[in-house]
């Protein structure tokens, strides 16, 4: 499929887990984008639900986007300034200074866009420490 809110409810399906508890998920219901109706082509995600999976402690306060447990976009070395991750920065939290890259944190939500867009690998993901 290409819609992933619906990948992620069959997903959340299989493992056993209530979606509501999934921040993008909850999300998503709040802004009455779930989808009404899931048409699988094959299996049916009921029919290859996987038995004895726990979310990991910890997992739904890394995904709820909470800064002091993610991490978050450093510009390295290997930077060329060809402006990819500035174009695709949903929050204009990355500026071009002088040949280097420069994400300001206090715009950046991590949603890693420009690490997965960079042709240069420049972009790593680290913890940082507040």
């Amino acid at each position: 499929t290409d819609d992933a809110i619906a990948m992620d409810l069959a997903v959340c399906t299989m493992l056993g887990i209530e979606p509501i508890r999934i921040p993008t998920l909850r999300q998503a219901k709040l802004r009455h984008l779930w989808p009404t109706q899931i048409q699988y082509p094959s299996l049916s995600p009921q029919d290859v639900r996987y038995t004895g999976f726990h979310l990991p402690s910890g997992a739904v306060s890394l995904m709820s986007g909470s800064k002091n447990h993610r991490q978050q976009p450093v510009p390295t070395e290997k930077c060329t300034a060809c402006g990819q991750c500035v174009e695709i920065c949903p929050k204009q939290a990355i500026q071009l200074t002088g040949r280097c890259a420069v994400v300001d944190y206090s715009k950046c939500i991590a949603c890693y866009c420009c690490h997965e867009v960079c042709p240069y690998d420049a972009i790593q993901l680290e913890y940082i420490q507040k």
